[in-house]
C-alpha cells in the first residue's frame, strides 16, 4: 500500500511539471549566454552560477548574437510583521 500511495505522489508531481530547485532546462543550442549588469550584486552572481552549473558558458560580451541577460535593476525590501 505505501508503494502505491508513492507511486502515485510521484506521478502526480510530475505531470504537473515539478523539478528540483536548482535545475535549468535550457535548449541544447545554448552553450553560451552574455550576462550583463550596471552593478555586480549577489542576483548577478547567483544567475552566474546557476548558468555555469548546468554547463553554460557566461560571458559579458556585447555581441549580436549570443543570447543575452541584461539586469537593468533589482531590489531587495524585506517586510519585518511583528
Amino acid at each position: 500500500m505505501r508503494f502505491i500511495y508513492h507511486l502515485i505522489l510521484s506521478l502526480a508531481l510530475v505531470s504537473c511539471g515539478y523539478s528540483m530547485r536548482g535545475n535549468i532546462n535550457l535548449p541544447d543550442d545554448i552553450r553560451t549566454i552574455s550576462l550583463t549588469s550596471e552593478f555586480y550584486s549577489p542576483l548577478l552572481i547567483s544567475i552566474t552560477d546557476n548558468l555555469k552549473n548546468s554547463d553554460i558558458n557566461v560571458t559579458d560580451s556585447k555581441n549580436k548574437n549570443l543570447y543575452r541577460i541584461n539586469i537593468l535593476s533589482e531590489s531587495f525590501k524585506r517586510d519585518n510583521c511583528q
